[in-house]
């Protein structure tokens, strides 16, 4: 195949006669388009194509154009034939790949080629057909390795909300199935960003009915591989203030968090994003709960305490929680632990912070724990 494209683009080239150039290539397009040079040699030719020139070379591979889409090659000759077209040739092109739209959404190649499309759709015709092509489809297509990639880009590029609407409705059917799969949540994350909750929204509201999918789901979301970073997600682009109910819920099971591989990291950044109101209330549950020693011994917990110790160093921390109720309560529990080795490095910490030096954290569990965890 190579011989022969190398043939037909020399002899276009060497054509002198601008009325039968094109002519050398008809009916062999979607042959120069899977070739690496072709495919280029197309591209450029597309640059100074006219309008009827582009209409004949659609003509043609429309039918096949959805497999083009996904060839290794030919898809760059796609993605520059959809931005060269006109808004009526792109509809063309868009009805002629609807029937195969979910199979090019979830090839590797084929991906980028849609939403590379997505970039130069602006008329509510085309949009009509994207959404004709996805409504249905997006649980399957946010849960897929190259699928999720054009939920998201759909959901940050088409602004509307009524655009977005099938998208949304779909997504919070299935909430819990994306927001515990590791390309599913990348659209959960997305949606997150977009409808953020607002102080005194409609219940309704896409921002409310997300954050209150969180609320009700925070327990198997916060100890799950992937759903903990649904809920980090939402700790760390919402307003902290409206944030609220959702730290009261998880600071009522604080005690068990701590020492989880996957909720203490939500742990930490409720820490770190909390208003200072709410990291007193957090401060105190941590310094009086009687499972302090155990976080103190444990390989995520230990981290907990430390980040806090750290997030109260760098706040200016008016009423001394640091002071006054963290590291008292973190040295009369240090009888509580009877490896030496780890003893001394909690004494260290504590009269670092007492001192007032920064300090990295560190897994400060002893060497026989780590080695296990590993």
């Amino acid at each position: 195949m190579e011989y022969i494209v190398k043939q037909t683009i020399d002899k276009y080239e060497k054509c002198s006669d601008p009325n039968q150039k094109y002519e050398v290539i008809r009916g062999k397009i979607a042959t120069i388009a899977s070739d690496q040079s072709g495919s280029r040699f197309l591209q450029k030719l597309l640059a100074k194509a006219s309008i009827a020139q582009i209409s004949d070379i659609l003509s043609e591979i429309a039918p096949i154009f959805w497999q083009l889409m996904m060839d290794k090659y030919a898809n760059y000759f796609c993605q520059r034939l959809f931005s060269t077209s006109a808004s009526e040739q792109r509809i063309i092109i868009l009805q002629s790949i609807l029937s195969h739209f979910f199979k090019i959404c979830c090839d590797k190649k084929g991906t980028h080629t849609i939403q590379t499309m997505f970039d130069i759709i602006n008329k509510p015709e085309e949009i009509a057909l994207i959404t004709q092509a996805m409504k249905g489809r997006i649980k399957d297509l946010s849960i897929d390795t190259y699928g999720h990639h054009v939920v998201s880009k759909v959901l940050s590029t088409f602004k509307k909300e009524k655009t977005r609407d099938f998208i949304f409705d779909e997504s919070c059917a299935d909430f819990m199935k994306l927001a515990k799969n590791s390309n599913g949540l990348c659209v959960i994350k997305e949606l997150i960003h977009t409808f953020k909750p607002i102080k005194n929204q409609d219940r309704e509201s896409y921002g409310s009915r997300i954050f209150n999918k969180i609320l009700e789901n925070y327990l198997d979301l916060i100890q799950d591989p992937y759903g903990n970073y649904a809920v980090t997600e939402a700790i760390k682009s919402w307003d902290k203030n409206l944030c609220g109910p959702l730290f009261d819920k998880i600071r009522s099971n604080m005690g068990t968090f701590c020492n989880q591989k996957y909720s203490s990291n939500v742990i930490e950044q409720c820490l770190t994003h909390s208003n200072d109101k709410q990291l007193k209330a957090f401060i105190i549950d941590l310094s009086h709960s009687d499972s302090l020693s155990g976080h103190m011994k444990s390989q995520y917990g230990n981290y907990v305490v430390q980040k806090a110790i750290e997030v109260l160093q760098a706040r200016e921390d008016p009423e001394c929680l640091l002071r006054d109720y963290l590291l008292p309560s973190l040295r009369r529990r240090l009888s509580e632990i009877v490896d030496k080795k780890l003893r001394v490095k909690w004494d260290q910490i504590i009269k670092d912070g007492e001192q007032g030096k920064p300090r990295k954290r560190q897994d400060v569990t002893t060497e026989e724990q780590t080695t296990l965890a590993k």
